[in-house]
């Protein structure tokens, strides 16, 4: 099932799914499981985790998974998400996060300026 969203500044018509897989949520929280284990001398270890490359590959494979079409397009959807306004990139990106977090569309509020179908 997905849904249709319109975002509040430029109005563009985003489709997302309304619930991932447990091996979907897997792939997209992975790169914040690998983290680079150095061991020294004298036997200490270290772990080693570039967070801001994490969180943008954890993004990317999101909408990636997430966002079903963009004005009907379904080609290049992460540019075409990138290319969204700051605002409108805010909110869908909030909405990825409530799918992740397996938020109740069903429950979903609908809004004016913005909002779920």
């Amino acid at each position: 099932m997905n849904h249709n969203l319109t975002t509040p500044i430029q109005k563009k018509e985003i489709v997302i799914r309304s619930w991932i897989t447990g091996g979907e949520l897997q792939e997209i929280n992975k790169p914040m499981q690998d983290i680079k284990m150095l061991m020294e001398v004298g036997g200490k270890t270290r772990a080693e985790l570039d967070l801001g490359d994490k969180q943008h590959q954890v993004m990317e494979k999101a909408i990636e998974t997430i966002v079903v079409s963009v004005e009907g397009e379904t080609d290049n959807i992460l540019e075409k998400v990138y290319a969204l306004h700051s605002q409108d990139f805010t909110f869908l990106k909030e909405k990825i996060d409530d799918v992740i977090m397996g938020k109740d569309f069903t429950k979903a509020e609908s809004t004016q300026e913005g909002g779920i179908d």
